[in-house]
């Protein structure tokens, strides 16, 4: 009978249905039906009528802390839920099944529970109440579900992020999607962040839930002062978890910050961000309590980590796609695919705000000679002293081009048509002088160039490049005369 009855148990809290058979046989047979029950990797606890708890199963010990005294009640347990809604539910229920003795099962989904450990576990728990020779008993029981749980939320969230990137929405938009998810789903975090590095190796907030917006500028960290950095192991990239601050602050120079409530860090869970086997930043997960991670934290953690790198490079390559089919690959200049969007987006930008700009067309003066008599590479290297000397002679917030072999086109903003005209002739000064230097005389270098002006010339694109290039080209034909 003990194997017939030991399938029925698992069946029945297993949280299916039970059927009336199993109940008899435990009705008939307790002592053999507690002792299978505590061979069970479920976790059952018994209650009388009034609330009074009569048994708890190992595995039921194992999961969380049982008030110790002569009587334990339901209520005592009210602590152990990380959410009091979740206590009430299950306190309904309670009453409930015991108003229905024998005549149905209840069932509660994604309980939030404070294991023996103090993490927080997802329960699907299950209610019923019998007759056991004579006396009504209600067992609870208690299946772990947080790993399909936090699975199930993590996959949408990647699914999202991922459709996200697809849109081309900003690595900003991510990234606050990503920290605001997991301090939404994750109860016991208080606080995420990510943190980038930048060229010095300092890191800086570049999302952040739970603590005051402005942290974002205040907070810079040298990546070697980090929490990370300090505990990691120093053969792999593996995150870390620190479940009692004050054990190692006294290690830092640095101030912790508290939270926007105003409490204070107590634990932190930080993973690296690797792209390509090189450290770029971390994500961290912080709590205001200690002991708020554990070891299935520690994988999750690495999960979230794995998207974020592929996100990331996703969005450098992206980024690198397009760099490469907007900029001239010999002068790192915008290329002609670039002005052709200018012209319908940028363009669009100005006239709806009556921005002023220059629009200039120049043309270097003698490409072709200096590549007949002196060869290509020196006639690359004019081109590439000519969008060095572009550069130096206008902002970064100008727009410089080079849209043929030896056309440039610039959108120069907040300038005078006479203060550009004397740095483009500066400019053609200086062009012939360096080529002088390298060697080539006697060919005529120098720039020729003409200015239309938006919106007191036209507020039509296309008729300022007309306008532009007929300059340019009356200048050109008295340079060549």
């Amino acid at each position: 009978m003990k194997p017939l009855l030991k399938k029925m148990i698992m069946k029945w809290f297993g949280l299916v249905e039970a059927d009336e058979t199993m109940k008899q046989l435990l009705a008939q047979d307790l002592h053999t039906g507690v002792q299978l029950l505590d061979s069970l990797g479920t976790a059952v606890i018994m209650f009388d009528q009034t609330g009074v708890m009569t048994y708890q199963n190992t595995a039921m010990k194992q999961l969380i802390i049982i008030p110790t005294g002569e009587v334990v009640l339901l209520a005592s347990l009210r602590s152990r839920f990380s959410r009091s809604e979740d206590y009430e539910r299950l306190e309904a229920l309670f009453r409930k099944m015991n108003e229905a003795v024998g005549q149905t099962d209840g069932h509660l989904k994604a309980v939030h529970i404070i294991d023996r450990l103090g993490h927080v576990r997802i329960l699907n728990i299950g209610v019923k109440c019998i007759l056991v020779q004579g006396q009504p008993v209600t067992y609870i029981t208690a299946m772990d579900v947080t790993s399909e749980h936090t699975y199930q939320w993590l996959k949408d969230l990647v699914i999202k992020l991922n459709n996200m990137l697809i849109c081309s929405e900003p690595l900003q938009n991510l990234l606050d999607q990503l920290i605001e998810t997991l301090v939404e789903k994750l109860d016991y975090v208080d606080v995420g962040t990510i943190m980038l590095k930048d060229d010095k190796g300092i890191l800086s907030i570049k999302s952040t839930v739970g603590y005051a917006p402005e942290i974002k500028e205040l907070f810079k960290l040298p990546y070697e002062k980090s929490f990370y950095y300090r505990f990691k192991d120093p053969d792999e990239h593996s995150p870390v978890i620190i479940n009692d601050i004050d054990e190692i602050e006294d290690q830092f120079a640095i101030k912790i910050p508290v939270n926007l409530s105003g409490n204070r860090i107590e634990s932190v869970l930080s993973s690296p961000i690797i792209i390509n086997g090189d450290f770029i930043g971390l994500l961290n997960l912080d709590a205001t309590r200690k002991n708020a991670f554990s070891e299935f934290d520690l994988e999750m953690i690495r999960f979230i980590s794995e998207q974020v790198t592929l996100i990331l490079s996703a969005l450098r390559y992206l980024e690198k796609t397009i760099h490469l089919s907007y900029h001239d690959q010999l002068t790192g200049l915008y290329n002609r695919w670039y002005l052709d969007e200018y012209s319908k987006t940028g363009f669009e930008v100005c006239l709806r705000s009556n921005q002023p700009f220059l629009l200039f067309s120049a043309d270097l003066d003698g490409l072709k000679k200096v590549n007949d008599q002196y060869g290509h590479a020196l006639g690359d290297q004019y081109i590439l002293v000519m969008s060095q000397l572009l550069k130096k002679a206008f902002r970064e917030t100008d727009i410089l081009m080079r849209v043929g072999g030896d056309e440039f086109i610039g959108i120069i903003y907040h300038s005078e048509a006479d203060e550009v005209s004397k740095r483009l002739m500066g400019l053609s000064d200086h062009l012939a002088h360096r080529m002088e230097v390298l060697g080539v005389e006697d060919v005529g270098c120098g720039l020729s160039f003409g200015i239309a002006e938006f919106p007191l010339e036209s507020r039509e694109f296309s008729t300022l490049m007309i306008l532009a290039d007929r300059r340019m080209y009356e200048k050109k034909s008295k340079n060549t005369a």
